[in-house]
């Protein structure tokens, strides 16, 4: 089995390090990193980093502009889409893969899912969740007692894997640039009447994002939203007061107003759209 893994570098070298130690694959594995920083001193970490792991297959991109999570993987997706791989892995670069990842998707019953997301653990080892809900606009995270496999209504971006055979047109609209990407995926998936799986089967590890992280997540999150009002019917005006009751609660405990500002400023920009 070949394996072709997406990464985005956003002046985060050292999650690269420990994303790239994380990976135990004895089979034919290819990793590409694209270069979202626009600084020509990440490029040569990235560089670096080439050199600190020589039995790795790591190739690296830029295209000098930064195009987000979902321009970025849909110019890597474009790039290579004839490449030869049969698994697709989509990670973010804050991720670690539990030791029998790998070998986990080499298995029977796994190797045959056209889609598949993964255990979601924090960086203290808790369990996230097993697999996601999707009701409306509002996500429900479950955590499942016995180990196996089991539907769920979209593929977490933090790490995702696409088969390929799948037959897209485009894996992202890079307009969304980051957040409800993956939920346009999911819808555009089903529609072409594909499954979507996940498994606590194998796991991995995400890192607890900074509070610049969380307040930019604030301002897409509402942004993006109104794209998806022409598919999600219900729920968006929800949604949007439990995000403002959110932002209220995080300016609260940052002692700043910067993540109700960010939210104001995602559902102004996305009133525009």
């Amino acid at each position: 089995m070949s394996f072709l893994i997406f990464t985005i570098n956003f002046f985060c070298t050292d999650k690269i390090r420990d994303f790239l130690n994380s990976i135990n694959c004895d089979e034919e594995c290819c990793i590409v990193i694209l270069d979202n920083s626009v600084d020509i001193y990440e490029w040569e970490k990235l560089k670096r980093l080439m050199l600190e792991f020589p039995c790795l297959d790591i190739k690296i991109e830029n295209m000098k502009s930064n195009l987000g999570y979902s321009g970025g993987n849909q110019f890597l997706y474009e790039k290579y889409r004839n490449y030869d791989y049969e698994k697709l892995i989509i990670a973010n670069p804050d991720v670690k893969f539990s030791s029998n990842f790998f070998h986990t998707l080499q298995l029977k019953q796994i190797k045959k899912l056209e889609t598949l997301s993964f255990r979601t653990r924090d960086d203290s080892g808790k369990v996230l969740y097993d697999r996601v809900g999707l009701k409306g606009f509002l996500t429900k995270y479950y955590i499942e007692k016995d180990a196996g496999i089991f539907m769920t209504d979209y593929l977490p971006g933090s790490c995702f894997v696409l088969d390929k055979s799948i037959n897209l047109d485009y894996l992202f609209d890079p307009s969304f640039f980051m957040y409800w990407e993956e939920i346009d995926l999911a819808i555009r998936l089903k529609s072409l009447d594909y499954k979507l799986y996940a498994t606590n089967l194998a796991s991995i590890m995400r890192v607890k994002n900074s509070q610049q992280s969380i307040n930019n997540a604030f301002f897409w999150s509402a942004k993006n939203s109104f794209r998806l009002t022409n598919k999600i019917k219900k729920g968006h005006i929800y949604y949007l007061i439990r995000l403002i009751a959110l932002g209220v609660y995080f300016s609260c405990r940052q002692l700043s107003f910067s993540p109700i500002i960010k939210i104001v400023s995602g559902i102004l920009s996305g009133i525009k759209l």
